[in-house]
């Protein structure tokens, strides 16, 4: 997290925001758990198991949407129609 959710404010890597002092623990551990999502989606993908992969994806992106699960989603779900769409 680069920016706190709160003010904005440019963040030092702390627990807590330096402008506002927002508590930042939850924040932190909620876009950690959709990092992890994402991770364990590419291990799915390494192990074949696609439709799992993607399942992975849309829960990582309910939780924090990037470009790139947008895009890895997306990939995915066109594969599970269209197997060669890869």
């Amino acid at each position: 997290m680069e920016r706190c959710p709160i003010c904005r404010a440019q963040l030092n890597g702390g627990d807590s925001c330096r402008r506002c002092r927002a508590t930042l623990g939850a924040a932190q551990r909620t876009l950690a758990r959709a990092d992890h999502l994402e991770r364990i989606a590419l291990l799915a993908v390494a192990l074949g198991s696609p439709a799992t992969a993607v399942q992975l994806l849309a829960r990582a992106r309910l939780i924090h949407e990037t470009p790139l699960r947008r895009s890895l989603h997306h990939r995915l779900a066109a594969r599970a129609v269209d197997p060669d769409g890869l």
